[in-house]
């Protein structure tokens, strides 16, 4: 029992730190996938 609520805790943990990344994380990588995919677009 003591394993399982350990590993809720650190899960809860992950879940806060992914919420608090999400939006650099999607403002780094969307400019790059749109810039890339329009290059895409362009050649072929």
């Amino acid at each position: 029992m003591e394993i399982l609520l350990l590993w809720v805790d650190e899960l809860d943990d992950a879940v806060h730190a992914l919420r608090h990344l999400a939006p650099r994380i999607l403002s780094t990588i969307l400019p790059v996938a749109l810039v890339g995919l329009a290059g895409f677009i362009l050649v072929h």
